[in-house]
């Protein structure tokens, strides 16, 4: 059987959502016109050492995934942003991050877009220098619930998805290829209040 063709997947351009209205045709803040950068939070879990005394390898074990934190930078000044922090003192807010990929192979733009219930916990101004544009470093902290998902082009062959965290290769279409329909990837959730971490493909009317 031969290989599948390798690919590269970039992304183009970015956007933050900040907070939710409850309105589908403004759920949020958007801040496409002044963000400047924006981190995703590293996944990473905890390890404890373990030497078996009838055993002569000490291993690690795994107990739980780290916390999680999200980054972004806003130029200039963004009032209707910064009063997110501090406000509601024990309410998580939500907050969705969009992104434009580009299958680099095919040329085909492909989307993806992160999930955070959180608090907006870190508000820090850059120096303001004459000839500069000030901008303002934000964190996303106390995250409770993380979710990434992407949209691609059907898989060649139907299938299940594999197990633990996918990616874009392990994912297979439920129905025939011939439909024009795309797949919508949740590549990984992690929970605190049901911590796990998903890969599957549904079927994206």
């Amino acid at each position: 059987m031969a290989a599948s063709a390798s690919n590269i997947y970039t992304m183009e351009s970015a956007n933050m959502i900040c907070g939710n209205t409850g309105n589908k045709t403004a759920p949020g803040i958007t801040t496409h016109l002044v963000l400047q950068e924006l981190k995703l939070p590293g996944l990473e879990e905890n390890y404890v050492d373990h030497a078996p005394a009838g055993a002569s390898v000490a291993i690690e074990i795994n107990t739980h995934i780290n916390k999680l934190e999200a980054t972004f930078n806003l130029a200039g000044w963004d009032p209707d942003v910064m009063v997110y922090f501090g406000r509601e003192e024990f309410r998580y807010h939500q907050f969705t991050a969009y992104g434009l990929i580009r299958d680099r192979r095919q040329g085909v733009a492909l989307g993806a877009y992160a999930k955070f219930q959180g608090r907006l916990g870190r508000v820090n101004p850059t120096a303001f220098s004459k000839g500069n544009l000030m901008a303002h470093e934000y964190s996303i902290k106390s995250i409770v619930h993380y979710e990434l998902t992407c949209r691609r082009r059907p898989a060649r062959r139907c299938g299940k998805s594999t197990s633990g965290i996918s990616s874009p290769r392990n994912v297979a279409s439920t129905k025939s290829t011939r439909t024009k329909r795309w797949l919508t990837c949740c590549i990984f959730r992690v929970s605190w209040y049901d911590s796990r971490r998903i890969g599957q493909a549904v079927d994206a009317a």
